[in-house]
C-alpha cells in the first residue's frame, strides 16, 4: 500500500511515493518537524487518510479497553445503570470492540463500526460494521452514539457530527472526546486537529446536541451531550 505525497526538494515540491510506513516515518523525521504538514496534506485526501489510518492500527495492539478507572466510561456505565429507555448502543470507532462488547453484557443491543481491517482484528464476540466513516455511516438510530478519540482522525468533523446527528434521535446520547494538546504535531501525522473544550462544545451543539457535561481526561475534551428537542 503506497501514499502519493509531495515533499519539499531544492525548494519545490516533488511528488514521490511512499509505502504507509515510510509515510509514518517521515513523520517522525525531527521530532515531528513536518508532521502538521502531512496531517494538512491528510486532510485534503480523505480517501489516504483512511487507508492511512486502516493500516495504522491494523498494525498496533488492539486499543480501546472499557477502563472502568476513566471517568468517560463510568458516565456510561452510570447512564446505562439509571435509565431504562437506553436500548441501543453504537461505538464510532471501535477498534478492540472491547466498549462494545462490555455495553452488550450490560443487555444493550451494542455495534461497533470501524475500518475493515481493524475489524477483521476484533476475538470478541460481538455485532461490527465495516464503514469508512468518512463516505459511509450507519442507518437507523441509537440510544448511545460513542466516539472516543475518533473526531480527531476524520478530515470532515462537521460532516461527521451532522452524521452523528442523522443517527441520532429526540432523546439520544452523544459521548464524544477529542485531544486538546499539540501531541498529535510529534510523530503523530494521523491526528489531524486538536480542538479546545469550547470548540468542541461548540461544534456539537451547532449539530443539533445540547452539551450536558464536560471534563478532561488523559489530555483530551471530553463531551457528553443530548440531542435537541426540535432538531
Amino acid at each position: 500500500m503506497y501514499i502519493n505525497y509531495k515533499v519539499a526538494q531544492n525548494k519545490t515540491k516533488v511528488l514521490i511515493e511512499l509505502s504507509f510506513d515510510g509515510f509514518r516515518r517521515l513523520s517522525e523525521f525531527k521530532n515531528g518537524l513536518i508532521t502538521q504538514e502531512m496531517g494538512d496534506f491528510l486532510k485534503d485526501n480523505p480517501d489516504y487518510t483512511s487507508r492511512f489510518n486502516e493500516w495504522m492500527y491494523s498494525q498496533c495492539s488492539p486499543e480501546g479497553i472499557y477502563d472502568v478507572s476513566l471517568k468517560i466510561y463510568q458516565k456510561l456505565s452510570e447512564l446505562i445503570n439509571n435509565n431504562r429507555n437506553i436500548k441501543t448502543f453504537i461505538d464510532l470507532g471501535c477498534n478492540s470492540g472491547d466498549v462494545v462488547y462490555t455495553v452488550s453484557q450490560m443487555g444493550i443491543d451494542a455495534v461497533g463500526v470501524d475500518l475493515p481491517l481493524i475489524i477483521d482484528k476484533i476475538q470478541l464476540p460481538i455485532k461490527t460494521m465495516a464503514l469508512d466513516l468518512n463516505r459511509q455511516f450507519p442507518i437507523g438510530t441509537y440510544d448511545i452514539i460513542f466516539c472516543r478519540e475518533t473526531i480527531e482522525h476524520v478530515p470532515d468533523p462537521d460532516n461527521f457530527l451532522e452524521c452523528c446527528k442523522q443517527i441520532a434521535h429526540a432523546e439520544s446520547f452523544l459521548f464524544i472526546s477529542c485531544p486538546y494538546t499539540n501531541r498529535q504535531y510529534v510523530g503523530n501525522a494521523f491526528h489531524l486537529r486538536v480542538l479546545s473544550s469550547d470548540q468542541l462544545a461548540c461544534m456539537v451543539e451547532k449539530h443539533g446536541f445540547t452539551v450536558l457535561e464536560t471534563f478532561v481526561e488523559h489530555e483530551s475534551n471530553v463531551i457528553v451531550a443530548q440531542k435537541k428537542q426540535n432538531e
